[in-house]
């Protein structure tokens, strides 16, 4: 009986913590997508390439001066709050912010001594002026994420999500006054120094007030010393398996493609895969991220079972698949009114680079609960081995840039993610002992079929906005029927779904 009132404990605390986090990644996407579309409006394709090189530039930044410390809050904060040990937590926080402070700034600076070299290499004049102006947005975004991280991994989601609207609603408003008075890419670049700046001092406000506050003064449970070899192991190879990350992501493609082809190109694939990452944003799975992590650790501690582990990551995967897959079909099919009637004719040429990224869309999002099982077991040296594939990313890049453009790049990508997955999953059972079942994405993409074919028949019909959203509820509602008659989880899986909702809705 306790165990069982642990558990309902436990459903209720995720219920919770997921409906905050599924109303603040409703919104966000919403209102992030209506500023894309501005913003791709509003700039040329190349200062949008500039935009995105500048980005990629913070990401690098940030990966250079993580020292494994976002991986090392996902992982230790949720079981340090589990065991009682918030001193450990506090300690964590404080100095993890500030060696990434440190450290990010003498980087900035590096980049800033030589910023005449960077200009050249991407073809990008006044690179000087752009990267002083974003310098600042830089630091903050870096913090924001720590301590974005530190609230989730606390199932502070509510406080989170509170500062994340009131971000976005706030630098809605910003960026579309300072681009309807003619600002350009600097006006927009303006904009998120101020935002940042204010998105990081709501959330310290309310990491020092809903935790820092509340457990100072609480009693400590079991040990308290603070166990660094454990955390410097772990966050070393999540460091260099980070690395591996960032040569894998789009911002390695970014800074490529503008030493070879230039930004206006940046431009044309950057939108494809925006496009595509806003689209993965508004995804069930993507929307309860936050809530996932942290749940999925707490649970295995909890059970300390690879049978547990293998349960989770089957139902994960299943239900990726289950959203992922239709969603994919639909770009595909759809992608040339969306770019038209939502964006920007301009970006047509992303077209045949927006199938490619789609199509690996489902591919990508297997490496959350691939990922999730072996941290849980800290057998993260597997996911840095797996990144021998982003050097062989970086190579193939270089390599067909010239000859193929952006297009071969999108498919050298795509390839490497796909590469790295299987490694994975043929690590986990060599670990674990155990196998993850793809057979599901099967039926999921059966199931996609009369949705598809619906699509691809009435797609010459979507004139305007309006269409378009009719044709998709009506595509969305023939894939759930199609499901609910074919149903992909099993009695068990649809219950544990139901367990979270609070009630008997998913039936599929």
């Amino acid at each position: 009986m306790a165990e069982k009132n642990t558990q309902v404990a436990s459903y209720s605390q995720i219920r919770k913590s997921g409906l905050y986090s599924v109303l603040g990644k409703t919104i966000t996407p919403i209102v992030t997508f209506l500023i894309t579309i501005y913003i791709v409006r509003k700039l040329s394709v190349g200062e949008y390439g500039i935009y995105n090189v500048l980005l990629g530039a913070m990401y690098y930044i940030g990966l250079l001066s993580s020292l494994g410390l976002p991986s090392i809050f996902q992982r230790y904060i949720p079981e340090f709050h589990t065991k009682g040990h918030f001193a450990k937590i506090r300690k964590l926080v404080i100095r993890g912010s500030i060696y990434r402070t440190v450290l990010a700034a003498l980087l900035i600076g590096i980049i800033l001594l030589f910023s005449d070299l960077s200009g050249r290499l991407f073809q990008i004049d006044d690179w000087m002026g752009y990267f002083q102006l974003f310098a600042l947005a830089i630091l903050f975004f870096l913090e924001t994420d720590l301590i974005s991280l530190a609230l989730t991994s606390l199932f502070l989601h509510k406080y989170y999500v509170i500062s994340n609207i009131v971000y976005i609603l706030i630098r809605a408003a910003l960026l579309y006054y300072l681009l309807n008075r003619g600002l350009k890419l600097k006006g927009l670049l303006l904009g998120e120094v101020v935002m940042f700046g204010i998105f990081l001092a709501m959330l310290i406000f309310f990491y020092h007030a809903r935790f820092v506050r509340k457990t100072r003064h609480e009693k400590e449970a079991g040990e308290t010393e603070f166990p660094v070899k454990r955390l410097a192991r772990y966050g070393a190879l999540s460091y260099f398996n980070e690395m591996g990350v960032m040569v894998l992501d789009v911002s390695t493609d970014v800074f490529i493609i503008s030493a070879f082809l230039g930004p206006v190109a940046v431009g044309i694939y950057a939108f494809a895969n925006k496009l595509t990452g806003m689209i993965a944003r508004m995804l069930p799975h993507s929307l309860l991220q936050e809530v996932i992590r942290p749940s999925f650790i707490i649970k295995y501690v909890d059970s300390d079972s690879d049978n547990a582990l293998k349960k989770m990551g089957d139902l994960l995967i299943k239900i990726i698949a289950f959203f992922a897959i239709p969603a994919t079909f639909a770009v595909i099919i759809l992608g040339e009114r969306i770019i038209v009637l939502l964006f920007d004719p301009k970006y047509l040429d992303s077209l045949q680079v927006l199938w490619i990224v789609v199509s690996f869309l489902t591919i990508r999002h297997f490496q959350g609960p691939l990922g999730l099982i072996l941290q849980s077991l800290e057998k993260v040296n597997f996911l840095f081995y797996s990144k021998v594939f982003s050097i062989y990313n970086l190579i193939l890049d270089l390599i067909v840039v010239q000859r193929w453009g952006i297009t071969g790049v999108a498919l050298v990508t795509g390839s490497a993610i796909l590469f790295q997955d299987i490694f994975l999953y043929f690590a986990i059972k060599r670990e674990a002992g155990f196998s993850l079942s793809f057979r599901p994405l099967i039926s999921v993409a059966l199931n996609s079929i009369p949705m598809a074919a619906l699509l691809y028949f009435i797609k010459d019909s979507i004139t305007n906005v309006f269409v378009f959203v009719l044709v998709v509820a009506l595509g969305a509602s023939l894939y759930f029927g199609t499901c609910f008659l074919h149903k992909i989880f099993t009695a068990g899986e649809q219950a544990v779904i139901n367990n979270i909702i609070g009630k008997p809705l998913f039936k599929f």
